[in-house]
């Protein structure tokens, strides 16, 4: 059995990278990928590593420290394959039969590790697409990337509130500013089944079943949006999708109605975190009550459970009143602050 070894940022994977793998596949029966990063580098090697072995489950996809980065963002000296060389000597415990690359230092990278050396496309004339590249221009380098990678780089923004305080309507119009997909809040139709099922909200009886109904559907559905999102181009904002309500906001009704949530729920809740929040309102809009609702004297009880959960994240948190063009507006321009403090790319 031959081994073949492949090194690479995959700052993040794109097509380029793909075909230099596949490329390697036609010549060697085991392919080992070494993803390297640095500690500070968003999105985060471990999302690399993942988003690489996802689109070849049968490689051997291995995360280690970039060690060029000290000369970076020049080429990399030969100093730098002889330290691969060792490198690939404590990882891989297998003898390497031959080293892939598009760039130049795949000939001294060969040399260190006193193999064979393929190179693929080093004018990147079959795939003409970089790191760098896309780093530089998201949109127009969207279809160079796998749709694990598109996916991972979706991120979302949850728009949480107590009841009747407009997440719906600010969410839907968010949702259409960005030109993406808005998720809708997947626990009122579960709580329109049960109602009419017990013929009244005050009938129904509370389970943690029916809560885990509510975060996996509401879980599949954020799934469902992100592969909608992706089809296209994201807009100048980035790839984002609006999520009307979030799993943290079940915890709070999970606590309202049955106590205190279970580790499992939390660990659930807080593995699908929105990148940030927006908690709407109640100050500012009036109740209706639309027959499932538990009532205006919990909105304000619930909208500080809310804000406090969010908080408690670490992700950015806005708080919106006003009008709902106030809302938009501010919803906006908090969106654009995340963007510059958070951006998908950075060293």
């Amino acid at each position: 059995m031959t081994v073949g070894v492949v090194i690479g940022k995959f700052w993040p994977p794109h097509s380029g990278h793909k075909a230099l793998i596949d490329f390697a596949y036609t010549k060697v029966d085991t392919v080992y990928v070494l993803v390297c990063a640095t500690t500070t580098q968003r999105p985060a090697g471990r999302d690399r590593a993942r988003w690489v072995q996802q689109i070849f489950p049968k490689a051997e996809v291995i995360l280690t420290e970039d060690f060029c980065i000290w000369h970076a963002p020049d080429t990399c000296h030969f100093e730098c394959s002889a330290k691969w060389a060792d490198r690939v000597r404590e990882l891989v415990f297998e003898s390497v039969d031959a080293v892939f690359a598009s760039e130049s230092y795949g000939d001294d990278f060969g040399l260190a590790m006193d193999t064979a050396f393929f190179s693929f496309d080093p004018p990147r004339t079959l795939h003409p697409v970089s790191g760098t590249a896309v780093r530089s221009d998201l949109a127009a380098h969207w279809n160079f990337l796998d749709p694990h990678v598109k996916a991972g780089l979706c991120r979302k923004i949850a728009v949480m509130g107590s009841e009747s305080t407009g997440t719906t309507t600010l969410s839907n119009q968010l949702a259409q500013h960005l030109g993406t997909t808005c998720v809708p809040e997947i626990g009122r139709t579960i709580s329109w089944e049960l109602m009419a099922s017990a013929g009244s909200m005050e009938n129904v009886e509370w389970t943690p079943e029916i809560f885990w109904d509510i975060l996996v559907k509401h879980a599949m559905s954020e799934d469902f949006a992100r592969s909608v999102a992706i089809q296209n181009p994201p807009s100048p904002h980035g790839p984002w999708i609006v999520a009307d309500t979030d799993a943290m906001a079940t915890i709070a009704w999970w606590e309202r109605y049955i106590g205190e949530p279970t580790p499992d729920v939390r660990a659930f809740s807080e593995s699908r975190l929105a990148d940030a929040f927006i908690i709407t309102s109640p100050h500012d809009v009036n109740f209706h009550q639309d027959g499932i609702r538990d009532g205006e004297n919990l909105r304000f009880t619930m909208h500080e459970r809310f804000l406090s959960l969010a908080q408690e994240t670490g992700r950015p948190v806005l708080l919106v009143q006003g009008t709902p063009e106030e809302r938009l507006t501010a919803s906006i321009h908090f969106l654009n602050e995340v963007n510059e403090r958070h951006p998908l790319f950075s060293d």
